[in-house]
């Protein structure tokens, strides 16, 4: 239960990571113009709903603790390439790629729960990972500031808003490589 709820927060993180990145500079660096920034926000949709029904039938055909390892550590590598992103087309395609390796995740966990507790306690389960979502917009805002602050007073060679996504998309990679072995 514990690891469902650390990579459920994280599962909500990488959706907080692009709003931190646009106050630290973003839609400047990669010319976000127009709406180009709610683009990117309903792209991330738009994957997970083009691959939501094929994920759901591998969740029920592969072993799921793998399977959705994977996604996880796919999810956290796609994340962190957001730091190399230097225009709006790809900034468009990590967030599509963002899409299509979470949309794994709740029904996942939704198919863990349903596995390891009995239908009574299920509901509370799913309660309690469901609910590290505001843990993780606590976590994200605190990462985000002491990002900001440390740049702003020590320098940084390249963009806060790029640090933001390479310390929330390794850190998910790192904990799915440990959601891979529990």
């Amino acid at each position: 239960m514990p690891i469902l709820c650390v990579v459920y927060g994280l599962n909500y993180l990488d959706k907080t990571t692009l709003s931190y990145a646009s106050i630290m500079g973003i839609k400047k660096d990669i010319n976000l113009v127009g709406d180009n920034y709610q683009w990117l926000g309903s792209m991330f949709y738009f994957g997970y709903l083009a691959w939501e029904y094929p994920t759901n039938r591998l969740l029920q055909r592969l072993p799921l603790g793998k399977y959705s390892a994977f996604n996880i550590i796919m999810w956290g590598l796609v994340l962190s390439c957001f730091a190399a992103v230097n225009s709006f087309r790809g900034a468009v395609a990590v967030r599509f790629f963002l899409g299509v390796f979470e949309a794994a995740v709740t029904p996942g966990f939704a198919l863990f729960t349903s596995q390891w507790y009995t239908k009574s306690e299920q509901g509370t389960r799913t309660g309690i990972w469901f609910s590290f979502n505001g843990f993780a917009q606590i976590f994200g805002g605190l990462v985000a500031y002491g990002i900001a602050r440390g740049v702003k007073l020590h320098g940084s060679s390249i963009a806060p808003w790029k640090i933001v996504f390479l310390v929330t998309g390794l850190l998910t990679s790192c904990i799915g490589i440990i959601f891979l072995f529990v």
